[in-house]
């Protein structure tokens, strides 16, 4: 059975809540971004495997690339195809397909999951679409600081991604904040009115929506929407 609890980070400023998940023997936590950032990210993450862990497990796309460093032994991801690394940072491209990872008792990963349209905020590494379905090793000028992760993992991405934050307009959000807290369910007339769209028309709403999600993310629109049926 899954056990949640929650607890309170007191790490910074702004508490943040945490939410610590064990599975049948791995453990996985999360926890929201500071104020400033939660913009730009849905939430940091932490996974540890368990004593008994050797097995594969399962990530299914959600449209959101992501930051990934290797704390623990060599990981095996991407299906088999990628090896990440001891000590090592990666960006995670957004999927269109899941992807498997090999955890292990020796498996100590620590992440980012980043909002759909925002990787440029952080960096100029390369067009995300580029990344779609990859998982690429950061050059050392741009990858996390491996000492200060195993210290205080959240608190120390929390100022390395300030620090990196060009605190750029991001002009989707608000279409992409509007899917979200309704759980897809809202039409594209209501995303309009809601978020104020300047488009003239619904299909060119539509269109708008389409063509710059996948400019800025290369991912398909794969909300649930009424209107999409």
């Amino acid at each position: 059975m899954l056990s949640v609890a929650v607890d309170r980070c007191i790490d910074y400023e702004d508490e943040r809540p945490e939410i610590v998940v064990f599975l049948p023997s791995m453990e996985h936590k999360a926890i929201e971004p500071c104020i400033t950032l939660t913009p730009y990210i849905h939430s940091f993450w932490e996974l540890k495997g368990g004593v008994d862990d050797n097995q594969w497990d399962r990530i299914f796309p959600d449209g959101c690339p992501g930051l990934i460093v290797n704390l623990g032994d060599k990981c095996v991801t991407d299906n088999g195809a990628v090896s990440m690394e001891p000590g090592k940072s990666y960006v995670v491209g957004a999927m269109t397909s899941f992807k498997e990872s090999f955890i292990t008792a020796h498996t100590h990963l620590v992440g980012v999951c980043l909002k759909p349209g925002v990787f440029s905020n952080f960096y100029q590494y390369a067009p995300l679409n580029e990344l779609t379905d990859q998982t690429v090793q950061l050059e050392k000028a741009h990858a996390f600081n491996v000492d200060k992760c195993i210290q205080n993992p959240f608190y120390y991405l929390n100022s390395f991604l300030q620090d990196r934050s060009q605190k750029q307009n991001l002009p989707l959000q608000p279409i992409i904040d509007a899917i979200h807290q309704s759980n897809g369910q809202l039409s594209i007339k209501e995303i309009a009115r809601e978020t104020s769209s300047p488009c003239g028309n619904w299909s060119g709403i539509l269109t708008h929506i389409l063509v710059s999600l996948q400019k800025n993310t290369r991912i398909l629109f794969v909300f649930n929407m009424p209107c999409l049926k």
